[in-house]
C-alpha cells in the first residue's frame, strides 16, 4: 500500500528536492536533508527510466545555487550588516559568524565540500566569502562541488532505505498522520531543536554587561581596561576600525602580559554579543576575573559618538594596540 503511494508521487521528486534545498540554502529552518531522503525514496519507485533521477538532481542543484549564490552577492554587497542578520536570525550557535569564519580562516574554499554537512555551517558560509572578497566564481566552483556530494547523499539514502522508509510511513498513516503530517512534524520537530539549542546558549552566556557610555567614562577617568576586539576576520576586514586601544582577539595563550585580575571588556557586532560572552566565558575558565562583554558591541561604542581607530598589524602580532586615527566620515 506505501509503495503504491510513493510510486503515485514519485513524479513529485523534483519539486520536493528543489524545494527543500532552495529553503534550506535561503536560511529558512527547514530539514532540508530529510527532503532530499524523501525524494531519493520517490526516485527508487520510478519505473520510468533514469531521467526523473537526473532532472531531481538538477532542481536541486538549481535551488542550492540560486541560495548561495543570492547570500553570496548579499555578503560582498552589504557586508558586516548582512552577517550581522544571520547571527540574528541564527537558531544555533553553530550558524554564528565567528565559528564559520574561523572554519574559513583555517581551510578555505575546501570548506565549502563539507559545509552543507555541518548544521548552520552552510546557512553563513556563502556571505562569509562574498564580505572576504572571494571571486564569485572560485566560490561557485568549490560550492557547486559540495552540494553535488549532500545532495547525492540524501538521494542515495532515501533510495536504499526506501523499504524502511515506506514501512515508517505505513505505520504513521495507520495512526491517522499522513504524509503532510510528517513534514509538519519533521519541521516542527527541527525548528523547536534549533530554538531549544538557542536558548541555552543565551542562558549559557548569560553574564553582565558594561555600557558603551559607561565604558567612555571609565576610560575619561583614566581607568584603561584591556579591551578585546572579539570579531570575525571577514567582519574586521569588512570593517577595518576598532575602539582605540583594543587587542585584536587570537588567543589569549599569545598574549602572556595581560593581568588577569584587571577589568576586561570584549565587544564584537553579534546581536546578544554572542561571540564576546563566548570568548569571555573562555577567558573566565583560563583565570580572567573581571571580563564583561561590551553591550550592543561596536554599533553602540559609534552610536554614542565615541570614535575608532584603524586596525594595525605589525610583524603579524594581532595583539598589538591600535593608534588612535579618527575615522573618516
Amino acid at each position: 500500500m506505501a509503495g503504491a503511494g510513493l510510486s503515485s508521487m514519485s513524479t513529485d521528486a523534483p519539486l520536493l528536492a528543489f524545494a527543500s534545498v532552495l529553503a534550506g540554502s535561503l536560511g529558512i529552518p527547514v530539514p532540508a536533508f530529510a527532503g532530499l531522503i524523501f525524494a531519493g525514496t520517490l526516485l527508487s519507485h520510478w519505473g520510468g527510466g533514469p531521467w526523473l533521477a537526473v532532472l531531481s538532481f538538477a532542481c536541486a542543484m538549481l535551488g542550492a545555487a540560486i541560495g548561495d549564490i543570492t547570500w553570496f552577492l548579499l555578503g560582498r554587497k552589504h557586508g558586516p550588516r548582512v552577517l550581522a542578520l544571520l547571527c540574528l536570525i541564527s537558531l544555533t550557535r553553530e550558524t554564528c559568524i565567528r565559528r564559520t569564519a574561523d572554519f574559513f580562516a583555517r581551510q578555505g574554499l575546501k570548506l565549502f565540500l563539507v559545509a552543507r554537512f555541518i548544521p548552520g555551517l552552510s546557512t553563513v558560509s556563502a556571505p562569509v566569502a562574498g564580505a572576504a572578497g572571494v571571486p564569485l566564481h572560485r566560490f561557485y566552483a568549490y560550492a557547486a562541488f559540495g552540494a553535488a556530494l549532500w545532495i547525492g547523499t540524501g538521494f542515495a539514502l532515501g533510495y536504499f532505505l526506501a523499504e524502511q522508509i515506506g514501512a515508517m510511513l505505513l505505520g504513521l498513516r495507520r495512526v491517522g498522520i499522513d504524509l503532510g503530517g510528517v513534514a509538519f512534524l519533521l519541521t516542527l520537530g527541527y525548528i523547536l531543536y534549533r530554538w531549544f539549542r538557542r536558548v541555552q546558549l543565551i542562558r549559557r552566556l548569560r553574564m553582565a554587561r558594561i555600557s558603551a557610555a559607561e565604558l567612555a567614562e571609565m576610560l575619561a577617568a583614566g581607568l584603561t581596561p584591556v579591551i578585546i576586539d572579539a570579531r570575525s576576520a571577514p567582519q574586521r576586514t569588512a570593517d577595518p576600525y576598532v575602539i582605540p586601544g583594543a587587542l585584536l582577539w587570537q588567543n589569549v595563550a599569545t598574549c602572556p602580559d595581560l593581568a588577569k585580575t584587571g577589568p576586561v571588556v570584549i565587544y564584537c557586532t553579534c546581536p546578544n554579543e554572542v561571540s564576546a560572552a563566548a570568548v569571555a566565558r573562555q577567558m573566565h575558565k583560563l583565570g580572567f576575573k573581571d571580563v564583561r562583554p561590551l553591550l550592543g558591541g561596536l554599533d553602540a561604542w559609534r552610536a554614542v559618538g565615541q570614535p575608532t581607530a584603524p586596525i594595525v598589524e605589525i610583524g603579524g602580532n594581532m595583539c598589538l594596540p591600535c593608534t588612535l586615527v579618527p575615522q573618516p566620515s
